[in-house]
């Protein structure tokens, strides 16, 4: 039996939901946890996914990957994220074979450098095997979740990571349209069918590495979101980030040596304010306990909630700028909003439930879990858009955040067709970058445009030509130059289609290219015609006779009567007019449509003989881990056979034979 999940791939836990009958489940793993840590870990044995990894993580810290959905397709080295990242990574991190950041680790005595691709999909395979496990099923199709701010490169790198992994993903959801999904889809009953009288709520979500507010309108039958913004500087671990930054200055000022500069310090002092901030949400002060943080020296601090909210005090107009920016977006006030609800793993923070109330003037709500609406909006998606499921019509309607603009070098005459509406692309807007009037370039996908979306380019041309595909005002945001193959002509020029696509994943794409011609053909079609006159005369009428002169000698006599009669007999004549069929020879139009093949080049993602090679490594590390499994398993069967062979041999019961 085959079944369908959604996956919260979050920053530093992930959450599976599987769909079962009319219910959607939470799926828990080896350990009984609904959670699984984002980290995997590896030995000169085998491989350490999540709950194994976590565990040996302060033994193995240097082999050990975290957080990898942060690290997906990027590769710049001037990129933001990965300047952040380098807090809190604690194994060395370096740029992979594809080009991407990853990570360099100790595998089987042999060091080897991942990409976060690769390591995201060892995730997803551990994931998969544990919802196989708990539901009994073979789940191949996946909804996964994302954040909405993921561009092309990050949505493909998910979508290579879901492909080794043996999974089939129905498509890349953002995390605030899945929240609203679980939200919408059970109360459609409570919403009107009046569209013009739709219900809006507003989701704030605080995870580990952002804080994100979204603006849904629901209907009856349809969600829409109207608005989001998000800020990556405010989230769980960064309040952690300036625990750690201010009590590490208390530890060096007093003992001279700098827990940060160590990575084995600093994870023991991350978790350890972890801890800290989550006895805050509650209490109003915990202690800050670590022994031997480093060299024997001992760390001992008590945290009070107003030193918490002290530090974090920039992080309050951040919100609020977010908050600001999504209604602003959205074109509503706070006033227009129905409700607020608050969710993800940092929401049970005093301070954030506070700036949130202040600012939008309303009263949180926490109808949703926190923790799980993500993963079950998910496979609610995952269930609509299976075959294998029957679910309510409930339509979800999102959009890009971001614009995809195309440019192309002009040609180089000009062409006239008579077709002016099919030239709009070809005289689209002069390039103004690099003073160079010979490239044009248009955004064929603005900011806001529904995905799921395809738009038409027209060009004439009588060579191949480029296209180049990118995000407008934005640095290293290539999505890859597409060579059309337009075979050479020496005649007019050729008028060709391009299909440029924005998929429901969220990622661009030119899917094609046609060649349209016009062409003259000769067919030969029969005609129904009447014979002629002289046709229907007795055989050897149609030769060449001397014919008698109309004279009145030459005219035939009739008498009275049959002058009389002449008028009916006409008409019978008439009536049976004979018809033949004629063949004819005729000239028409018709419109030939050529597929011309597409060069791609640069475009996000893993090539394909990169993604073979991934699946292969990724089957043989399942290999081994599967007989370092098995032989764990019988060495433990043979222990307890001994020991249970001993008890049975020393026991007084026992007789000697």
């Amino acid at each position: 039996m085959s079944g369908v999940i959604g996956i919260d791939l979050g920053t530093a836990d992930a959450i599976v939901a599987s769909v079962g009958r009319g219910v959607v489940d939470i799926v828990r793993n080896e350990v009984s946890e609904r959670k699984t840590p984002c980290v995997v870990g590896f030995t000169d044995k085998n491989r350490l996914i999540g709950e194994a990894a976590m565990t040996s993580i302060k033994s193995n810290y240097k082999n050990t990957c975290r957080n990898p959905k942060q690290l997906l397709g990027r590769s710049s080295p001037d990129d933001e994220e990965l300047k952040k990242e380098k807090f809190f990574q604690i194994c060395d991190n370096a740029i992979a074979d594809d080009g991407t950041a990853g990570y360099r680790v100790s595998y089987l005595g042999e060091e080897r450098v991942l990409s976060a691709t690769v390591v995201t999909s060892m995730l997803l395979s551990k994931l998969k095997d544990t919802a196989d496990a708990f539901t009994s099923s073979n789940s191949k199709d996946v909804v996964i979740a994302v954040p909405s701010y993921f561009q092309d490169t990050h949505r493909h790198a998910v979508l290579d990571a879901a492909r080794i992994a043996g999974l089939n993903c129905l498509r890349v959801m953002n995390d605030s349209t899945a929240t609203a999904l679980a939200y919408g889809i059970y109360r459609s009953n409570e919403f009107s069918d009046d569209i013009t009288k739709p219900t809006i709520v507003a989701f704030t979500s605080v995870g580990a590495s952002h804080f994100g507010c979204s603006v849904v309108k629901f209907t009856k039958s349809h969600l829409t979101v109207l608005g989001e913004a998000i800020d990556t500087t405010v989230g769980g671990r960064y309040i952690d980030q300036l625990l750690m930054e201010h009590y590490s200055q208390e530890f060096t000022k007093k003992t001279g040596l700098d827990p940060l500069k160590n990575a084995k310090a600093r994870f023991k002092l991350e978790e350890a304010v972890n801890k800290v901030k989550k006895i805050l949400s509650a209490n109003n002060e915990a202690v800050l306990g670590i022994e031997c943080l480093m060299e024997d020296e001992d760390i001992n601090a008590v945290v009070t909630r107003d030193k918490l909210e002290e530090l974090c005090t920039p992080m309050i107009g951040k919100m609020q700028s977010v908050m600001d920016r999504a209604l602003k977006e959205a074109n509503v006030t706070a006033d227009d909003l129905h409700s607020v609800e608050i969710i993800g793993g940092v929401s049970r923070v005093p301070f954030i439930q506070r700036t949130i109330v202040d600012t939008l003037h309303k009263d949180l709500s926490r109808t949703l879990n926190a923790d799980e609406c993500v993963a079950r909006g998910c496979a609610l998606q995952a269930a609509m858009l299976s075959p294998l499921f029957k679910v309510r019509d409930f339509a979800v309607t999102d959009f890009t955040q971001q614009g995809v603009e195309v440019a192309w070098k002009a040609a180089a005459a000009a062409t006239s067709t008579g077709d002016d509406s099919e030239q709009q692309h070809e005289r689209a807007d002069d390039d103004t970058s690099d003073g160079s009037a010979s490239i044009k370039r248009t955004e064929v996908f603005q900011p806001r445009s529904t995905l799921n979306m395809v738009k038409m380019l027209t060009f004439y041309r009588k060579d191949a030509f480029d296209l180049w595909a990118q995000y407008p005002n934005s640095k290293d945001a290539s999505l890859g130059r597409f060579t059309v193959q337009v075979p050479h002509s020496d005649g007019a020029p050729k008028k060709i289609k391009v299909r440029a696509k924005l998929s429901l994943h969220g990622t661009f794409s030119i899917e094609n290219a046609t060649m349209i011609e016009e062409e003259e053909y000769q067919v030969v079609e029969k005609e129904r015609r009447p014979k002629d006159k002289q046709q229907q005369q007795p055989a050897g009428a149609d030769d060449d006779v001397n014919m008698p002169d109309a004279s009145p000698s030459a005219t035939t006599t009739t008498n009275a009567d049959h002058d009389v009669n002449m008028q009916p007999a006409e008409t019978a004549a008439s009536d049976k007019e004979e018809y033949e069929e004629v063949e004819v020879t005729k000239t028409k139009t018709r419109t030939k449509k050529t597929e011309i093949p597409i060069i791609r080049c640069g475009v996000p993602g893993m090539t394909e003989e990169q993604l073979i090679a991934a699946e292969d490594d990724e089957s043989k590390m399942r290999g081994i881990d599967r007989e370092v499994a098995e032989t764990d398993e019988k060495r433990n069967e043979l222990e307890s056979y001994v020991f249970e062979s001993r008890d049975k041999i020393s026991s007084p019961s026992s007789k000697v034979v």
